[in-house]
């Protein structure tokens, strides 16, 4: 039986996306980390390339997820 991962994935990073204080426990915090389409990594990644006021330096999940859902102008 085939499962798209988009059937977990979806639900869990919903759950998760509220979850960010749960990130800060050690040991098991990362696993409280929301996935990320790759398709908003991409989305993301893309705009950090060509767009000149992008802000610089490392992008962590939770900026993945906020920089993905900002529409451009």
């Amino acid at each position: 039986m085939k499962l798209p991962l988009s059937v977990i994935g979806s639900p869990l990073e919903m759950v998760l996306q509220h979850a960010k204080p749960l990130t800060q426990v050690p040991l098991v915090g990362p696993l409280f980390t929301p996935p990320v389409k790759v398709t908003a990594v991409a989305k993301v990644a893309v705009r950090a390339a060509t767009d000149p006021v992008f802000p610089p330096g490392i992008i962590d999940v939770y900026g993945v997820l906020r920089y993905s859902q900002q529409k451009l102008i």
